[in-house]
């Protein structure tokens, strides 16, 4: 995932039930943690809710990039 690709909030199966769908586009990457687990961090900005901050990439999904929009 890179700057400017739209991206889905992934819940887990239990909160998803009944749940809407969340998009946002990524503004800003940063990796963080330690030399033997790193993790990289996105900052989003939700289309869908008013939020916006840094999220974990194992509960985001890839919904659209930017180079595909022509």
């Amino acid at each position: 995932m890179k700057i400017g690709d739209l991206v889905q909030y992934v819940p887990s199966s239990e909160s998803y039930l009944g749940g809407k769908i969340e998009l946002g586009t990524i503004t800003s990457i940063s990796t963080m943690g330690n030399r033997d687990h790193r993790e990289t961090q996105y900052h989003i900005v939700w289309h869908t809710t008013d939020n916006t901050g840094w999220w974990s990439g194992e509960v985001l999904t890839l919904a659209r990039t930017k180079d595909s929009e022509r």
